[in-house]
Order: structure tokens, then C-alpha cells, then sequence
């Protein structure tokens, strides 16, 4: 499974590190990431505001999941912009009280135990 986490903060390297463990994670992507992100992941220079930027970016690598720590991008529309790219919020639910989404993970048997 090739993943995208957006963010750079001490929540997405947590993600970063947990997401690692997994057997059936093939690549490990962040948007923009950061130092220590950068021996879990390859760090994409995209700022996590830049919503189109980093919908391109998984379009065009083909990213089987994007995960949204940040609620900047959620509250944004990120994930409408994702179109079904990702898992997470839309526009209008972030705005109740912007969170993560991995139920789609968990559910898929993905997420680490």
C-alpha cells in the first residue's frame, strides 16, 4: 500500500512510526514532513495548506491512502479535493470539530494492532 501523511508535526511521525510496522505497507510518503519523519518516510516538499498541491501529488503517485493530521487542510477541503483519494472529514464535518479518520484502516485490517 502506497501512503501519503499530511502534516509535519509530532502527531503524523507518530502516524509515520506506527504506519511502518505494517507488512502491507509498500511506501511511506509525507507532506511536507519533517527531520525526524524523514528516516520513516520520503518527505515531499508541499506545504499542508497547499490542498490542490497535495491532491496532484497523490493522483499522480497513485497513493492507496492519505491521511490528514492537521486540521488546517481538513478545514480547507482537503478531502473533498482528494475526491475519494483518501480517508478523512470532508469540509462540512471538519468544521464540527476537525479530527482523523483511520477507520478506513482499521477496518481494512491495515492499522497495526
Amino acid at each position: 500500500m502506497k501512503v501519503l501523511i499530511v502534516g509535519g508535526g509530532g502527531r503524523e511521525h507518530a502516524i509515520a512510526w506506527k504506519l511502518r510496522q505494517s507488512e502491507k505497507l509498500a511506501e511511506l510518503y509525507c507532506a511536507p514532513g519533517n527531520a525526524g519523519i524523514r528516516s520513516l518516510a520520503v518527505c515531499v516538499p508541499i506545504e499542508a495548506e497547499d490542498i490542490y498541491g497535495i491532491a496532484d501529488y497523490a493522483e499522480a503517485q497513485r497513493m492507496d491512502l492519505v491521511v490528514v493530521g492537521p486540521e488546517a487542510p481538513l478545514a480547507m477541503g482537503l478531502v473533498d479535493v482528494l475526491n475519494g483519494l483518501g480517508s478523512g472529514r470532508s469540509r462540512g464535518a471538519a468544521g464540527n470539530g476537525a479530527g482523523r479518520c483511520i477507520k478506513r484502516t482499521r477496518d481494512q485490517g491495515f492499522w497495526p494492532e
